[in-house]
């Protein structure tokens, strides 16, 4: 690691910038029954999403009973 000495203090500082810690997962769970027509455009929106770890989880939960 370079370093620059800081002769006031008599210390040495790093010069690089602390490591940037990783970025989150991010997890959008969505639970569906017969999904309407806002359902497309709620998985291209989130498609469209730039977030390093973005993880999709979908879980369809059957049709809804014959009435």
């Amino acid at each position: 690691m370079d370093a620059v000495s800081d002769k006031s203090l008599g210390a040495v500082a790093p010069t690089d910038p602390a490591p940037r810690p990783p970025t989150a997962t991010v997890l959008a769970v969505l639970v569906t029954r017969d999904p309407g027509p806002a359902f497309d455009a709620v998985m291209e929106a989130l498609a469209a999403q730039d977030h390093a770890r973005l993880e999709v989880l979908l879980v369809d939960v059957g049709d809804a009973p014959a009435a």
